[in-house]
């Protein structure tokens, strides 16, 4: 019944956010590879669309109909309950803690893939599109398992799926301690700079915090460091060059109306700079987040920050060929997302306080970058020294956020087209 059903099935209707503009394929017709059932009537499906792209899908048997399982059906509850389990086909599982809990609710915030949380203990991250574990969660999570890293949920479980005649294991479900009381970046850091522009906060206390997730982005990158690091090469710079290339190229050719002719106007500028760009201080390679930016950084009711979504970036057109990053892709990404921080609140306000809000940006991205080099362990080069390749990942962060914006939400396409300017200055 499921092999029937695959065969006239649009993958765009089985994978969540299915009102979002996504760069899936859209033909009818999926192959069933592999499936793992997880009761009589929900089974976890990896499928092939025509195109050859692998999908992993929770389905549910509901009466006569097959549809995506969802918060409620009781798909995420029965994962959290194969503590004892085997090895089945290709299908293999980590399991750090296994504990029976019920009650489903999703996640409620914007997410590429989907969160459930269940009974307010555990949450549950289901990977559509699913790649290699050697570009996931999986060895970051444990490197800072080694290294008694706390500011992280506690993980629980890892569900992998190995690809047919070759060793290339992928992540299927990744479940974790669910921190309540919590709130990421993209409520916390915001309400920071609102409440400067309301005048309930100064300047200096409402970048504060830029201060103390620095301390804790460094000591994360320490533990990274720790466990896997080798120097960088040529090999690699040309690899990095190559990638800005063609992530400018995607964005170019996929972003419309007035903000792609926007973006254009900019391309002449940003190839001359590339152009002549000369990366000879070569820094370290390691292990990094991937995707670092304040979004991912959850503050509690008690100030308390954590790192969460080791998953690498959701923009994979692009995606990496190395294992090993330099830390400078982190830094980029999080000095960004402050700037965005600024772009969100200056569309929230109308274009007012366009000055003040410069001035928070500015502040902000200033603390991170002298209390990470402050906070440095071991006597490590300092990342930010080196300032071209810092920029062009700080360029190439903002192409992917138009690739985001077109991809996965739309509503975003303001804040590059906002931010891209004032790195342009910097060429």
């Amino acid at each position: 019944m499921l092999r029937e059903f695959l065969l006239s099935a649009e993958i765009e209707a089985l994978l969540p956010h299915p009102d979002r503009a996504r760069a899936a394929n859209s033909e009818r017709g999926l192959t069933l590879i592999d499936s793992l059932f997880l009761t009589s009537t929900i089974a976890v499906c990896i499928v092939e669309d025509s195109r050859g792209e692998i999908f992993s899908l929770p389905l549910i048997q509901d009466g006569e109909k097959i549809r995506r399982a969802v918060a409620g059906d009781g798909a995420t509850q029965a994962l959290l309950t194969i503590g004892e389990f085997q090895a089945s086909g290709r299908f293999s599982l980590k399991l750090w803690r296994s504990e029976p809990l019920s009650g489903e609710q999703a996640l409620g915030v914007d997410q590429t893939e989907e969160s459930i949380i269940v009974g307010g203990q555990a949450i549950a991250k289901w990977f559509s599109r699913i790649s290699p574990s050697a570009n996931s969660s999986l060895p970051r999570i444990e490197a800072l398992e080694k290294a008694n890293f706390s500011s992280m949920p506690t993980p629980w479980s890892a569900l992998e799926w190995q690809k047919p005649g070759t060793d290339i294991r992928m992540l299927v479900a990744y479940v974790c301690q669910y921190q309540q009381n919590t709130r990421d970046g993209w409520e916390w850091a915001v309400e920071e700079l609102e409440n400067y522009l309301d005048s309930k906060k100064s300047l200096d206390s409402s970048t504060e915090f830029a201060s103390e997730i620095a301390g804790l982005i460094s000591t994360m990158h320490s533990a990274f460091h720790t466990s896997f690091h080798r120097p960088s090469n040529q090999s690699d710079v040309e690899v990095w060059l190559h990638e800005f290339s063609a992530t400018l190229d995607l964005a170019l050719s996929s972003t419309p109306g007035d903000v792609g002719q926007r973006l254009r106007v900019f391309e002449t500028s940003i190839r001359n700079w590339i152009s002549g760009l000369e990366i000879t201080n070569l820094p370290c390679l390691t292990l990094i987040h991937g995707d670092l930016h304040v979004g991912q950084i959850l503050r509690s009711d008690s100030g308390a920050y954590s790192i969460i979504d080791f998953d690498g970036n959701p923009v994979d057109q692009i995606s990496s060929t190395l294992s090993l990053e330099p830390l400078e892709k982190d830094l980029a990404g999080m000095l960004q997302s402050l700037d965005h921080v600024g772009r969100v609140v200056a569309q929230r306000k109308g274009g007012q306080f366009s000055e003040e809000i410069s001035m928070w940006i500015h502040q902000a991205q200033e603390k991170l970058q002298n209390s990470y080099t402050f906070a440095l362990a071991k006597g490590d080069e300092d990342p930010f020294a080196h300032r071209d390749l810092l920029l062009l990942f700080q360029l190439q962060q903002e192409f992917r956020e138009y690739l985001y914006a077109q991809s996965h939400l739309p509503q975003w396409m303001y804040v590059p087209d906002a931010a891209l300017p004032a790195l342009i200055e910097r060429i």
